[in-house]
């Protein structure tokens, strides 16, 4: 079982990773993956993937993307339109991809509660 102070510094990391997937839904994701990577942040059982190298690839271009695209009204707007729920999808899977020592229930109900509840303001802008 892991520490109190490591639980609750993965459930902070993940809550932060929620409320930043609101803004902007791959970099969350980038950051996570690249923590993981790195060996700066322990994965959730079944997340290792997230800091695979094809896969940081893949979130550099989609985040490259999303921020370029904030240039352009009309891909913007398009991006606005799919962005919710990229974004939702993509704040829970953050959120849970770093939280370690919790129950695996306990884990999906904190990462989903973290991004309804933090993520709601940021999407219904």
């Amino acid at each position: 079982m892991a520490e109190p102070l490591s639980i609750l510094l993965s459930v902070t990391t993940g809550l932060a990773l929620a409320a930043a997937a609101g803004f902007r839904a791959f970099v969350p994701l980038l950051a996570a993956g690249l923590a993981i990577h790195f060996g700066y942040a322990e994965p959730a059982r079944g997340f290792d993937w997230l800091g695979d190298p094809v896969v940081l690839v893949v979130l550099s271009i989609a985040t490259v993307t999303e921020i370029a695209a904030y240039y352009i009204p009309g891909v913007d707007h398009a991006l606005d339109l799919i962005g919710a729920p990229v974004a939702i999808g993509a704040g829970i899977v953050a959120a849970a991809g770093v939280m370690v020592g919790l129950p695996e229930w306990l884990r999906w109900f904190t990462a989903i509660w973290a991004f309804s509840d933090i993520g709601r303001s940021h999407i219904l802008k």
